[in-house]
């Protein structure tokens, strides 16, 4: 396409720019019961980013639950929202180890006034939809099955958040 700005209109300044990220996000819930979230990023050739189903009541001792395409529990930078980086990236170390999304099912909960957090799954290793048709195909040749788990708590915290220590595993 920028070839075609380009001749176009011969003025046109920026006609080489390329988005990086557009996302549509959709986040709904059905009979105060059910939530569902969508979401796909459209400068990358509509690639699905989330398509999960969760369950909004808490199951005692379990937590809430997720099923669909989604994000492991692995990591701060991966599970925080792009608007909400401190910086443009996450660091090369989380996108060299962390798994990213995957298929599969996960359970959440916190304990202590949200203190102590906890989530785990299982997931098969099926990585990127990148074309939307291909979603059984990349089930069909996953490249494994993860089990992913995520603790981290928060021990010391003053002065509304002045002062505090966060740790996790």
């Amino acid at each position: 396409g920028d070839d075609q700005i380009g001749r176009a209109f011969t003025d046109f300044i920026g006609q080489d720019a390329i988005l990086r990220s557009l996302r549509l996000n959709l986040l709904t819930t059905f009979y105060d019961t059910v939530e569902w979230k969508l979401e796909f990023d459209l400068a990358n050739p509509a690639q699905i980013k989330e398509n999960w189903f969760g369950l909004t009541s808490e199951i005692p001792y379990l937590g809430f639950l997720r099923a669909g395409y989604m994000k492991e529990p692995f990591s701060l930078e991966i599970l925080t929202s792009s608007t909400d980086l401190v910086f443009m990236e996450a660091s090369l170390p989380v996108w060299t180890f962390a798994p990213g999304s995957n298929l599969g099912v996960r359970a959440q909960n916190s304990a202590w006034e949200g203190r102590v957090n906890w989530a785990a799954g299982g997931f098969w290793n099926v990585q990127p939809t990148d074309r939307l048709g291909d979603a059984s195909d990349r089930i069909d040749q996953s490249n494994g099955f993860d089990l992913t788990f995520r603790l981290y708590g928060l021990p010391w915290y003053e002065g509304e958040g002045g002062k505090l220590l966060h740790l996790g595993v």
